[in-house]
Formats: structure tokens, C-alpha cells, sequence
């Protein structure tokens, strides 16, 4: 049975616990009563008060304290609901309120059209003589509950009107852009393909029934693609190159960023000399491939077998890290 009433604490206070920090911030008051009364069921929270106050939460207690934490939920989500439901009617009351002010606006408009529609019409005739398309439209939408035909046929000259006004407007800016991009296309020479292909997809994009623009599009298309095939098959090969020269001769000696020798070179005059220690490498060349390995000249000295300073240069061909020959 004690094992039975541990679990049913453990089980309510995680449940309620979690019901608890879900509901925290969108309801607090809610949020923070399922939270006290998972920790009067938790062992651990009971453990902890022993720990600091050296006295035991008696089931009583914990009892009492959880129905008053329940009355005061239920209280709680009385006077929430109590304040959503004064809140709803007060949306209501704004709204009832702003349809009736809408609804007499629109009520004081069609009597006022009724009584001086000849005035209103000529005033909106001479307004649509003048291209003054948007003022005709907007005094025009405040009579349109009348249903009074020459109104609307004069708000729809409006519209048509704007409408022309935006197209014509619209046009003029693609003829000026179409105008900028020529201008580039004749700066830039046929042979810059990527260049000429972006101009001409913005020409299409502005002009989509130009065929001419088209034509050029698609030549330009053919032009990059082809050059990227042509890029690739060449890096391809040089890539091959490489990797050819690199199985056959080993990558290519490093020049010293100190004296600008190559330990190779070093490695080879040391092992052949009189006197290794006297050796001393003044300069060397860059380095240069051809059939036989990587080659490179160097200038350097070293005692002969009379001991006296030899000065000299000599060129050295240099296979996976090794001088095969010197010459």
C-alpha cells in the first residue's frame, strides 16, 4: 500500500507539475496553483522542507492545503472566464457600435447623393475631364450604395483611366531600363560572355516578346556553356597533368624561404663531398620541370680534396625527393 500511495504521488505531482508550467504564462494564477500543489505531493519538495525546517509535512496538512489550492483554482478560472466573457462584450459593444456609425455614415452619403446628385455628378464629369482619375474614384465610392448607374460608369472611367496611367507608366520605365542596358551591351565586347548573357536575360525579362532579345539569350546561353565545357576540359587536363608529374617525378623541391637553397640539393652535396661541413649554398633558381624531373641551378661552395674553397655552379635533377643526376 505504501508503494501503492508513492506512486499515485509521483504520478499526480509530475502530472500537475507539467499542466502547471504549460499553463504559467499564458494563465499565471492557474499555472502557479497546479505548480504549488505538485510540490506538495512531490517527495523530493517534502524531503527539501524537512531539510530546512526539521519538521514533516503531515498527509493532513498536505491534504488541506491541496482542497484550499483546488477552492482557489476554481476561483481563479471563475474570475478568469468572468473577465474573458466582460471582455467579448465589450468587442461587441465596439463592434455594434462602429457598424451603426459605418451604417449611418453610409445612410447620411446616400441621402445627401439623392438630394444633390446632379451637383455630384457634374462635379465628378469635370473632375474626370481633368484626369483627376483618383479624386473621381474616391468621391465616387462614398455614393456607390445608390446604385445610381451614370455614377458607376463614371467611377469605372476612373479606373480605366489609372489603370492606362499605370500601364503607360510601367512602359516608360521598361523602355528607359531597355534604353540603360543597350547602352552597357555596346560598352562590352561580344567575346565577355557571362556579361552579355546577364544584360540580355534582363532585356527578356523587361521585353519577353522581343525576339530579337530571345535570339540573343539563347546565342549567349550556348556561348557560356560552351566556354565552361571548355574551362572544365582544361582544367581537367592540366589537373591530369599534375597528377601525371606528380606520380612520375614526386612533387616539386621547395625552395628555402632563408637562403633560397633546396634540401634536396643540400642533402646531395653533403653526401658527396670532401668536407660536408664546408658546404654552402649561395643561391639557387626557381624551379623548372622538363623529361627527366624537376631541375634546378644552384651556386655554392665547398673545399676540395687540397682543402682550398671551390666555388661553383651546377644544375641538379631532382626525382621524388632525391638528385639523380648533376650537371
Amino acid at each position: 500500500m505504501k508503494y501503492v500511495y508513492l506512486a499515485l504521488n509521483w504520478f499526480f505531482g509530475v502530472l500537475f507539475l507539467l499542466i502547471g508550467i504549460v499553463i504559467l504564462f499564458g494563465v499565471p494564477s492557474h499555472g502557479l496553483s497546479f505548480i504549488l500543489i505538485s510540490l506538495l505531493l512531490l517527495p523530493p519538495f517534502r524531503n527539501f522542507v524537512y531539510l530546512i525546517t526539521k519538521k514533516k509535512l503531515s498527509v493532513k496538512i498536505r491534504s488541506i492545503s491541496i482542497l484550499v489550492l483546488f477552492i482557489a483554482l476554481g476561483y481563479f478560472n471563475y474570475q478568469y472566464r468572468e473577465q474573458e466573457r466582460v471582455t467579448q462584450e465589450l468587442i461587441a459593444q465596439k463592434a455594434q457600435e462602429k457598424a451603426e456609425k459605418v451604417a449611418a455614415i453610409r445612410q447620411q452619403n446616400l441621402d445627401y447623393f439623392n438630394e444633390n446628385s446632379t451637383k455630384i455628378l457634374n462635379q465628378l464629369k469635370m473632375a474626370l475631364g481633368n484626369s483627376d482619375y483618383k479624386g473621381v474614384v474616391s468621391l465616387s465610392e462614398k455614393y456607390l450604395p445608390s446604385k445610381n448607374k451614370e455614377l458607376m460608369d463614371l467611377q469605372e472611367k476612373a479606373k480605366s483611366g489609372l489603370i492606362a496611367i499605370a500601364k503607360a507608366e510601367e512602359e516608360a520605365k521598361v523602355k528607359e531600363k531597355t534604353k540603360e542596358i543597350l547602352a552597357k551591351l555596346k560598352k562590352i565586347p561580344v567575346s565577355q560572355y557571362e556579361t552579355n548573357l546577364a544584360l540580355y536575360k534582363e532585356l527578356v525579362a523587361y521585353n519577353p516578346n522581343d525576339d530579337k532579345y530571345k535570339n540573343k539569350l539563347s546565342f549567349y546561353s550556348v556561348k557560356v556553356k560552351e566556354a565552361k565545357e571548355k574551362l572544365r576540359i582544361k582544367e581537367e587536363k592540366s589537373r591530369n597533368e599534375r597528377e601525371a608529374k606528380l606520380a612520375k617525378f614526386g612533387k616539386a623541391p621547395v625552395q628555402s624561404p632563408w637562403d633560397g637553397s633546396y634540401r634536396e640539393v643540400e642533402r646531395y652535396l653533403e653526401r658527396y663531398a670532401n668536407d660536408p661541413d664546408s658546404i654552402e649554398i649561395d643561391n639557387c633558381t626557381p624551379v623548372s620541370q622538363n623529361k627527366n624531373g624537376w631541375q634546378v641551378g644552384c651556386n655554392y661552395r665547398g673545399r676540395n680534396a687540397f682543402g682550398g674553397m671551390v666555388r661553383q655552379f651546377s644544375w641538379f635533377t631532382i626525382v621524388h625527393g632525391m638528385v639523380i643526376e648533376k650537371h
